[in-house]
């Protein structure tokens, strides 16, 4: 971006000129949280150009920890979790508790990922950025567990979580429905983390789907792994 009172080159997304000090763009000092979500579904290139701006990062880490949730749902279904629970209560507890400890362990630990990643690729990757692109690259994940979830509770209560009966076996129509869901919710939080990554980091489709390949497998490798051995203690 260049200047238009010095003619000095600044960074895409600087805000004043690095010279002259002159504004360049407007200033965003927070994020409005349902004017970004609406963005993201019409003009995510956009949305993530203003989060990106932000001075501050509004609700990154609440979005970090409704998708610990989402994990770890999946980890106590193929855990088969539900056997070892008494009640759905206590495994709604169990599951929302351990949840927020997999949102804290992915908003620490995915961001450094990816940032590192970033600098591998030469690209203007920090853990800021990275923190808050991924926070809200997640939102389809959040819609899945804030809407799917209690569907999937109300549907097959307990029992989802089991291997008898499995939960395929009460309703198979529903259970593959809302696996098709997950799987959408998954697959379009790549898609705008990809868009994110080109955008925040001011690189190349290419690299921006390296980066966050590299960054995911890893990544939830090892989250997976580590929520297995944490329920496995239990």
């Amino acid at each position: 971006m260049q200047c238009s009172v010095c003619g000095s080159p600044n960074d895409e997304l600087a805000v004043r000129c690095t010279k002259c000090r002159s504004y360049l763009q407007g200033r965003v000092a927070n994020i409005d949280l349902f004017r970004i979500l609406w963005t993201l579904l019409e003009n995510p290139r956009y949305a993530f150009k203003t989060i990106a701006l932000a001075e501050h990062k509004n609700y990154s880490v609440c979005l970090f920890l409704i998708v610990g949730v989402f994990f770890t749902s999946i980890v106590f279904f193929i855990n088969k979790s539900g056997e070892y629970h008494d009640n759905l209560l206590n495994l709604l507890l169990n599951l929302i508790l351990q949840g927020f400890v997999c949102g804290i362990a992915l908003a620490l630990f995915l961001p450094a990922l990816h940032s590192c990643f970033g600098k591998l690729f030469r690209c203007l990757g920090s853990f800021r950025n990275a923190f808050s692109l991924l926070a809200y690259a997640s939102t389809p994940i959040a819609y899945a567990t804030i809407f799917l979830l209690p569907l999937k509770l109300l549907s097959f209560g307990l029992f989802y979580y089991t291997a008898s009966p499995h939960p395929v076996t009460i309703n198979e129509t529903l259970f593959y429905t809302f696996a098709l869901l997950d799987s959408v919710s998954i697959l379009w939080s790549f898609c705008l983390v990809i868009i994110g990554t080109n955008i925040t980091y001011q690189t190349t489709s290419t690299r921006s789907f390296f980066i966050n390949f590299f960054t995911f497998i890893l990544g939830l490798g090892i989250v997976y792994y580590s929520c297995i051995v944490f329920i496995n203690k239990l």
